[in-house]
């Protein structure tokens, strides 16, 4: 006989255990919602209320220009151009930087252009410059033009050339008691083997920036510290009414800041390049712009501000960078283009004076790549060091001109907001969805181990309770009918007695 096949107990029926991959979800699901959480935490202050603050800044997209003014160093502060920790408030030392807020210039295109020359003029490199300390002996061998404070000297004859009639009682900083005479030195001082002398007003110091060809020049544009030289056939501009434009655009911008909504007006085609100037009058032309570039038969300028047309042959054959300096300085307001339409002076341009200045609206950076030390360094010339003021685009809104950003980019923005609010926000939603899932579908077993919870087995249980009620159910109505049936019979019963 066919031996017969034994039945599966109940028990090995059971789903086999799933620890390892229950246990791993579960983890990894609680990993991922406290990471999320923490994240949530930490960006709101980093990404989301600064996002929050530029979207409702009102900061005008459209970049000014902004030429440093001065840079004030404060043992206190209560605020600073740029600090390194956002999360931290900006306590001891900083630098505060104050800036001249104006519109734009005008871009300038030099056409045929010939026997064109740019030189850079350096100045003296504060950073890096050799420092003389008398205190420490180091002064006695000075042989020069210094510029000493509080005993520390730099020597300035390498860049600038001075002129001097008087000057004081000299120092011997040599010697056994050198360092005492000179360990307070200070000012302009005229040196020659250790034996110093204090240069007192009036001097005249010109930079050592020589040899620039001026002869039979017509265009002279100074960038910075730049010099560029060139004989040009005209100049095209690109829009001649620069500055009514932007006027427009400013009082559109400031209506709309005042809450009158006005209708966008239609755009016009683009005028034709003007021609405001060409080589014919036998003029020379100098102006101040922000870029300059040279090509093989045109010069490209752009924000060119005070735009001066002076009578040619006023130039030597050879100058040096202080007198083309001086020179358009002193002529700048002779001659302008288009009654100053085109290239016009920086005080027409002009809309507010010693604004503060922030890398951004936060005034921080959460790099930590020592980001404010190159900010104080390049945004803080202030031409304290006969250096070129620091130059450079910058924002502010319509409604508080005295505050001024120079970084700002909403598109940026928005593209840093949305995926960190998103990315986090998403992993916590599907982490928490996937914990109230097991929540709902594992069980801990009598052996201690996790197991999804079966469907059958949860309706044969169901099944047999509700079996099991029923039967109660019957028994119990059962007794009840027996129960009134004794009644019945008892009274019956003393009915017939009596």
């Amino acid at each position: 006989m066919a031996k017969k096949k034994r039945p599966t107990p109940i028990e090995e029926l059971v789903v086999p255990p799933q620890n390892h991959h229950i246990c791993g979800t579960i983890c990894v699901c609680q990993m991922t919602a406290i990471l999320s959480s923490v994240a949530l935490v930490y960006l709101s202050m980093a990404i989301y209320f600064p996002s929050m603050r530029t979207f409702y800044s009102g900061v005008i997209e459209q970049p000014f220009m902004c030429t440093t003014s001065k840079v004030v160093i404060v043992d206190k502060c209560t605020w600073g151009s740029c600090g390194e920790w956002c999360l931290s408030k900006t306590s001891g030392a900083c630098a505060q930087i104050y800036v001249n807020l104006r519109e734009n210039g005008t871009s300038l295109q030099f056409r045929n252009c010939s026997n064109t020359y740019n030189r850079t003029c350096y100045g003296i490199d504060e950073n890096n410059v050799k420092r003389y300390h008398c205190k420490q002996e180091e002064c006695k061998n000075l042989s020069g033009t210094y510029n000493c404070t509080a005993g520390t000297c730099i020597g300035i004859s390498d860049v600038f050339d001075c002129v001097f009639h008087k000057t004081g009682e000299p120092l011997n900083c040599t010697g056994v008691r050198g360092k005492i005479h000179c360990m307070d030195i200070d000012g302009l001082n005229s040196c020659a083997k250790g034996i110093c002398a204090k240069i007192h007003e009036p001097y005249n110091c010109d930079r050592r920036c020589s040899g620039i060809p001026t002869r039979n020049k017509n265009v002279i544009l100074l960038s910075g510290d730049r010099v560029y030289v060139s004989q040009c056939a005209d100049v095209a501009v690109e829009q001649a009414d620069t500055m009514a434009a932007a006027a427009n655009s400013l009082a559109q911008l400031q209506s709309v800041a005042d809450g009158n909504e006005t209708a966008p007006q239609p755009a016009t085609a683009a005028a034709p390049p003007t021609v405001p100037w060409n080589a014919s009058e036998r003029t020379a032309l100098m102006a101040s712009c922000y870029t300059v570039e040279g090509r093989p038969d045109q010069v490209l300028a752009t924000d060119c501000v005070n735009g001066t047309v002076v009578t040619g042959g006023l130039f030597p054959d050879v100058s040096n960078f202080t007198f083309l300096h001086a020179f358009t300085v002193a002529h700048e307001g002779n001659r302008t283009f288009q009654e100053r339409q085109i290239a016009p002076l920086e005080t027409d341009l002009l809309i507010a004076n010693d604004s503060r200045l922030l890398i951004n609206l936060e005034g921080c950076v959460n790099t930590l790549r020592d980001e404010c030390r190159q900010f104080i360094k390049e945004y803080g010339k202030d031409g304290a060091d006969h250096n070129a003021r620091a130059r450079f685009p910058c924002f502010y809104s319509a409604m508080d001109a005295s505050l001024v950003v120079a970084r700002f980019n909403m598109d940026g923005t928005y593209r840093e907001f949305l995926p960190a609010i998103i990315v986090p926000a998403s992993l916590l939603v599907v982490s928490c969805f996937t914990l109230i899932l097991c929540q709902r579908t594992v069980e801990v077993g009598d052996d201690a181990k996790m197991r999804f919870k079966r469907r059958s087995r949860r309706a044969t249980v169901a099944q047999a309770g509700g079996a099991a009620a029923d039967d109660q159910l019957r028994e119990t109505h059962a007794f009840i009918s027996a129960a009134a049936d004794d009644v019945d019979d008892s009274a019956d019963h003393h009915s017939v007695n009596l």
